[in-house]
C-alpha cells in the first residue's frame, strides 16, 4: 500500500472537523476540511495546490505558537503524514531557485528521509524548554548535537558546495524557516546551545587587551587553511598569532569551521579584501596616505607592495603595544612607511592624533575602518566620519557596519542576537546599528560626494561566485565606500 492510499484509509475513520471540537478555530476547521478533501481526491503532496495548503497550514501553526499541538491534536495522524510531505515540497520549490536539478533531487531525498526525525527533535526540545532547562543542561547539549547532525544529514551531507547554497537560500528566503512545531523562540534556544558546543577547544592565552582583535586574526588565519580559492591571500596571518596559537590552529583548523565561524570568516575576509582592493585603486590614482582605523592585528602594512604609501595605523595604545610584541615575536619587520598613532575614538580627536603623527590633511588619503563601528556610540562614529570628509578632495573611506535589526528577517535577527550576546560576554558589547539608506544620506549631508552601500549580493558577485567550499555571506553586515 503506498503512502497516499494509507493516508486515505486513515481519513475515512476521522470525525468531521466541525464535530471534533466546538472550541477549534474556524480557520483550522476550514483548512482541515480542505486537506481531507484533497487527500480523498488523491491530490499529490508535490502538486501546487497541496503546496498552497501547506503554506496555509504553516501560517496557522505559526500563529498558534505553543498551542499548535493542541489545536490539531484531534485530527493529527492521517492528515499530518500528507501535510508534512506537502510542506517539504513547498519548501523545495523555494530551494529550486538556488540549486541545480541534481542538487534539488539530492535535497529532496534527504528532506523526505529525515522529515519524521525533525518532528521528534522539535518535540524533545519543546519539552526541555517547558521544563525550564537552560542551554548548558546536559540533555539540551545532546539535543544541540543531534540538531547539528540532523541538519547536515537532511540538507547537504558532505557536499560543501550544496552547503553554501543551502545557507544562501535560508538567508534569503524567510519562509524556509517555517516548519511544523518550530518557532523562533525554540530556534533561538537551540542555536544558543549550539553556540556553546562550537566554542573552539583551544583558548589562546595571547588575546590582548581587546579579545575581538585576536578572534578576527584567528579567523583570517583559519581562512588560509580551510578555504579554496583564497579570498584574502595573507602569508603573515598565521605567523602573527604566535607559535603556540599557530600550531594549535594548524593541528585542528576544523575547530573554526562550524556554521557560525564559517559565516563570520567569510564576512571578515571579504571586508578585508574589499578594503585592500580599494586601497590599491586609490594608490594607483595617486593617493599616498593610508589610514587604518582600529588596525588590530591587520597585516596589510607588512606585506603591501605599495612602498609609496605612508600607512598610519590608529588604535588604542595598549592594543598597539600588544601588536608590536606579536610582530617582534614573529620576526615580522615594521617597514619605515608605517607610523603608529595611539588614540581612543571615544576620548580623543582623530584630527589631533593624526596631525601629531605627520598626516597631511591637505593631501588625499584612503581610510579603512573595519570591525569597529559596532563597538562605538553613534556620535563617536559620525565625528570620525566628519573628520574624514574634511580631508582633501579625493579622499575616501571604507568601513563596515551592522544593519538595523528591524530591517532583518527573524532568522537574521536570531543570528545577530547570538553573536551579540557572545561578544558582550567577553566585555565588548555592540552599541550601534544603521539603516543603510539613512547612513548614505547622512554621509552625503556631511560633505561626501558619493556614498555606496555594498550588500551581500554585490560582495558575493565580486568575491564568492562559483565557490565549491560553501563559503557565503550573511546579511547582518554591510560595507560602505564613501568618497570625499
Amino acid at each position: 500500500m503506498n503512502q497516499i492510499q494509507h493516508v486515505k484509509q486513515g481519513i475515512d475513520q476521522l470525525p468531521t472537523p466541525s464535530s471534533a471540537s466546538a472550541n477549534m478555530d474556524e480557520r483550522w476547521i476550514d483548512l482541515i476540511t480542505d486537506v481531507q478533501s484533497s487527500i480523498v481526491q488523491g491530490l499529490l503532496p508535490e502538486s501546487q495546490a497541496a503546496q498552497t495548503l501547506a503554506w496555509r497550514w504553516l501560517r496557522l501553526a505559526s500563529e498558534a505558537g505553543e498551542n499548535y499541538c493542541v489545536a490539531v491534536s484531534e485530527m493529527m495522524k492521517p492528515i499530518m503524514q500528507w501535510i508534512t510531505i506537502s510542506i517539504v515540497h513547498a519548501r523545495l520549490a523555494l530551494f529550486a531557485q538556488y540549486l541545480s536539478t541534481m542538487e534539488l533531487a539530492e535535497l529532496q531525498r534527504r528532506q523526505i528521509t529525515h522529515v519524521d526525525d525533525w518532528q521528534n527533535l522539535f518535540t524533545e526540545i519543546r519539552e526541555q524548554m517547558v521544563a525550564g532547562a537552560t542551554v548548558t543542561n546536559h540533555a539540551v547539549r545532546a539535543l544541540a548535537r543531534r540538531w547539528q547532525t540532523l541538519f547536515r544529514d537532511s540538507y547537504y551531507g558532505e557536499n560543501p558546495a550544496l552547503e553554501g547554497k543551502i545557507h544562501e537560500a535560508l538567508g534569503r528566503e524567510p519562509n524556509l524557516l517555517q516548519a511544523i512545531g518550530l518557532n523562533f523562540s525554540m530556534l533561538g534556544f537551540i542555536q544558543s546551545a549550539i553556540l556553546l558546543l562550537d566554542r573552539p577547544p583551544h583558548e589562546s592565552d595571547n588575546v590582548g587587551p581587546k579579545p575581538s582583535a585576536q578572534r578576527v586574526a584567528t579567523l583570517r588565519a583559519a581562512h588560509q587553511l580551510l578555504d579554496s580559492p583564497l579570498i584574502l591571500l595573507d602569508p603573515l596571518a598565521l605567523k602573527i598569532l604566535g607559535d603556540k596559537d599557530e600550531a594549535a590552529l594548524r593541528a585542528n583548523p576544523r575547530q573554526y569551521d562550524d556554521p557560525m565561524s564559517k559565516g563570520l570568516r567569510a564576512t571578515l575576509v571579504v571586508r578585508s579584501r574589499f578594503a585592500e582592493d580599494e586601497c590599491e585603486k586609490a594608490a594607483a590614482a595617486g593617493v599616498h596616505q593610508y589610514v587604518v582605523l582600529g588596525a588590530g592585528l591587520d597585516t596589510y602594512a607588512y606585506r603591501s607592495k605599495q612602498h609609496c604609501m605612508h600607512i598610519f595605523e590608529v588604535d588604542l595604545p595598549e592594543t598597539q603595544q600588544w601588536k608590536r610584541a606579536c610582530l617582534d615575536a614573529a620576526d615580522i619587520r615594521i617597514p619605515d612607511t608605517v607610523t603608529y598613532v595611539p588614540t581612543n575614538f571615544e576620548q580623543n580627536t582623530l584630527a589631533q592624533a593624526l596631525a601629531e603623527a605627520g598626516f597631511r590633511q591637505d593631501q588625499p588619503a584612503f581610510f579603512s575602518w573595519l570591525g569597529v563601528t559596532m563597538y562605538l556610540d553613534q556620535e563617536a562614529i559620525m565625528e570620525t566620519l566628519r573628520y574624514i570628509s574634511s580631508c582633501a578632495k579625493g579622499s575616501a573611506v571604507v568601513f563596515d557596519y551592522l544593519v538595523e535589526p528591524s530591517l532583518l528577517t527573524p532568522m537574521e535577527r536570531i543570528f545577530m542576537d547570538l553573536v551579540a550576546s557572545r561578544v558582550a560576554e567577553r566585555g565588548e558589547p555592540w552599541k550601534t546599528y544603521f539603516n543603510p539608506d539613512e547612513l548614505a544620506g547622512n554621509l552625503r549631508m556631511h560633505g561626501y560626494s558619493a556614498a555606496h552601500n555594498l550588500d551581500r549580493e554585490q560582495l558575493t558577485e565580486r568575491y564568492l561566485l562559483n565557490r565549491q567550499d560553501g563559503l557565503s555571506l550573511g546579511n547582518t553586515n554591510r560595507m560602505m565606500h564613501a568618497v570625499v
